[in-house]
């Protein structure tokens, strides 16, 4: 899914380049909750009287995934009914532009969501999101989270946000395209060889592809599959070029041959309606293993689907993961230690474990996730099992989202992807067009 560069306002106000990214759909509401929490000595308290708080809290998602956490939202004003939170949530389009405005004038919420894998640095670099330091250990406890995981929300040695849950790209197939091929399923094991032939045989006896056309999710997981990393342990970009122009040469090689539509076809598929994968048409994707279940419900055919490591993973690593959607602190907010309160609730909180479930990837702390495994199923079930592949795989973590001005690297690689598919570059001028366009961005953030 395809973002569109966002550099007016807030780059002003900020200096931070922005990158508007596609996650997750639904429609744009907004819904106040009621009552509050009492405070003693700053810190909230369950059951008491006290001083009436008034928080915000804002995100992004699917309809389950406001259901589940306004849900979550009432069980927190619950035990702490001296604090109301009021919910603004919406589907992802927009949501950055109007939190960037907010934020660029201090009147972002007090807990907001917030995309880190774009977002995240060049807000920290511009001291535009609240420290949590002051707060671990009293309001918000992390002893139960993985230290990868609380990597993701950190730059220059503080915690600006804690990671609502695990996820990454994983390979994501229809059962009921490989059983009208006669075609045996994919395996973790499967080699670029075996997908190759496997979406071959596809596409001649079917007439479908074999494959949607490749997100950038799967770029970068091809790059770091040919030993090239987008950045180096401490957030220094690293000269990718090479290895991207074959990843390019590769995806039209399989254009030509029907394992992947023709670009006609493909530069649609920035929304979930144009998606072959999900018209049935494509056999199988790479996409992040979050979204499987509002994929799967959005599909134009009853179909069962299957998951396993991207192809060539076992034979050359590049497995990747990312600590999703971390909750953060508004760096204007009046009443922090409450809104680290809340955030502890919605990471930790048993109860509201039982409702949010997976709708924002895998829980991090291990108690929650040995909590809401036995209650998986269906879809659900596949989205912690996918998550599971990915620790078991996943080598090393890539810092690209820790480098300034590397929000541009997603759109950027696919803009340059289809300038090579239609012929305008070759696949190594792609590939070099790339890392210039990303260092610049780079270069001018710093």
């Amino acid at each position: 899914m395809r973002k569109s560069l966002k550099v007016k306002a807030f780059l002003a106000a900020a200096g931070v380049a922005f990158l508007m990214t596609a996650c997750s759909g639904g429609g744009k509401t907004e819904a106040p909750k009621a009552d509050a929490a009492s405070t003693a000595g700053g810190a909230a308290q369950e059951k008491g009287d006290g001083e009436q708080i008034e928080l915000r809290i804002s995100w992004w998602g699917s309809d389950a995934r406001h259901e589940a956490t306004l849900k979550a939202l009432d069980l927190f004003m619950e035990k702490y009914p001296n604090i109301k939170v009021s919910a603004e949530y919406q589907g992802f389009d927009g949501y950055h532009d109007k939190l960037m405005t907010q934020i660029s004038s201090g009147t972002e919420p007090d807990v907001y969501q917030l995309d880190n894998n774009v977002y995240f640095a060049g807000l920290a670099a511009n001291e535009k999101l609240g420290d949590l330091g002051p707060y671990i250990g009293n309001q918000l406890k992390l002893d139960d989270y993985p230290e990868s995981a609380l990597t993701w929300a950190q730059y220059g040695g503080k915690q600006y946000g804690v990671p609502s849950g695990l996820n990454g790209p994983v390979f994501i197939w229809n059962k009921q395209v490989f059983d009208e091929a006669g075609v045996e399923y994919p395996t973790n094991d499967w080699s670029w060889d075996d997908f190759e032939k496997a979406c071959q045989e596809i596409y001649d006896k079917t007439g479908k592809y074999g494959m949607r056309e490749p997100t950038y999710f799967l770029t970068m997981t091809m790059v770091r599959q040919l030993g090239s990393w987008f950045a180096s342990e401490d957030g220094k970009l690293l000269d990718f070029s090479e290895a991207l122009g074959q990843v390019y040469e590769r995806y039209n090689r399989w254009r030509e041959t029907g394992i992947l539509p023709p670009l006609d076809l493909t530069v649609g598929q920035e929304s979930q309606q144009d998606n072959l994968f999900l018209s049935c048409d494509a056999a199988c994707e790479v996409n992040h293993i979050a979204m499987l279940p509002m994929n799967h419900a959005a599909m134009a055919e009853e179909t069962e689907l299957g998951i396993s490591l991207v192809p060539g993973t076992k034979q050359n690593g590049g497995a990747y993961m990312l600590a999703s959607m971390p909750w953060t602190l508004g760096k204007s907010s009046q009443h922090p230690e409450e809104a680290a309160t809340l955030i502890d609730f919605l990471i930790n909180d048993p109860e509201a474990a039982q409702v949010l479930m997976t709708v924002r990837g895998v829980p991090a702390p291990e108690s929650v996730r040995e909590l809401i495994a036995p209650m998986q199923e269906g879809d659900a079930l596949l989205v912690v099992e996918g998550v599971n592949l990915l620790i078991d795989n996943t080598q090393r973590i890539d810092y690209e989202w820790l480098v300034p001005g590397s929000a541009v690297i997603e759109d950027t690689l696919v803009d340059e992807q289809y300038a090579t598919g239609y012929g305008q570059k070759t696949p190594a001028e792609a590939g070099a067009s790339a890392y210039k366009t990303i260092s610049e961005s780079v270069d001018n953030a710093n």
